[in-house]
C-alpha cells in the first residue's frame, strides 16, 4: 500500500512540472525572433501586407487575445492533439511527430544508437574518457 501513495504523490507531482514544461514551451515560442503574422500571411502569399491584413491574420490566428487566454487555449489544442501546422510545408505537426515516431521505431534505428553509445564506452578507451572529464 505504501507504493501506491509514493507513485500517487508521484504523479501529482508531474502535473506542476508538465504545466510548468508546456508553460516554457509557450513562452519561447511567443518570444521567438520574427512576427507570427508575418509568417502567416507570406505563407498564403501576402508579400506586402497592410495593416488591415494584419490585423484581420492576428484576430484570425488569436493574437489580439490576452497572453493567459492565448496560453490556455494553446494547451487545450495541444491536450486534444492539435500540434498546429508547421512553418515549413504547412504540414500537420502532430501527423509529422507521429510519422517520424513510427520510422523510427520500426526502423531498428533505436538499436543502432544504443550499441553506437556502448561502442565509446569500451575496455579500450574507458581511460581515455574518464581522464579527460567525460563521465
Amino acid at each position: 500500500m505504501a507504493i501506491l501513495k509514493y507513485i500517487g504523490r508521484r504523479l501529482l507531482v508531474l502535473i506542476p512540472v508538465l504545466l510548468g514544461i508546456s508553460l516554457a514551451a509557450f513562452l519561447l515560442g511567443r518570444i521567438a525572433p520574427g512576427d507570427p503574422v508575418d509568417d502567416a500571411l507570406f505563407r498564403i502569399g501576402i508579400e506586402f501586407p497592410t495593416e488591415e491584413d494584419r490585423a484581420d491574420m492576428r484576430a484570425e490566428l488569436g493574437l489580439d487575445r490576452p497572453l493567459p487566454v492565448q496560453y490556455l487555449d494553446w494547451l487545450g489544442d495541444a491536450l486534444r492533439g492539435d500540434l498546429g501546422r508547421s512553418y515549413i510545408g504547412n504540414k500537420d505537426i502532430a501527423q509529422e511527430l507521429m510519422n517520424t515516431m513510427v520510422e523510427y521505431f520500426s526502423t531498428g534505428e533505436t538499436e543502432y544508437y544504443h550499441y553506437t553509445d556502448l561502442t565509446y564506452i569500451t575496455a579500450d578507451n574507458v581511460d581515455e574518457y574518464v581522464g579527460q572529464g567525460e563521465f
